[in-house]
């Protein structure tokens, strides 16, 4: 399954409409879990669609174009961690 970061996650939720800070409070205890801050698709589903994201569509690339603004606004790599 892709791996995610928490920060990506976060902003993508403000993308969709969400609360960013709240999104991010909640992701924080993937952090604390000994995920090393990654989002995994298959293990965190129940988290993602909690805040409004499809774990299906983000690992599908239903979200792709956000990341990708994600990497334009950062200069990074917005996507999966490998």
């Amino acid at each position: 399954m892709p791996l995610y970061d928490c920060r990506q996650i976060a902003t993508l939720v403000s993308q969709l409409g969400g609360d960013r800070h709240t999104a991010a409070a909640r992701l924080a205890k993937v952090q604390r879990d000994g995920s090393a801050g990654l989002v995994d698709t298959g293990r965190h589903a129940r988290l993602l669609r909690s805040l409004g994201v499809s774990p299906h569509g983000l690992a599908s690339g239903q979200y792709d174009r956000h990341l990708a603004a994600q990497r334009a606004t950062a200069g990074g790599s917005a996507g999966p961690k490998k």
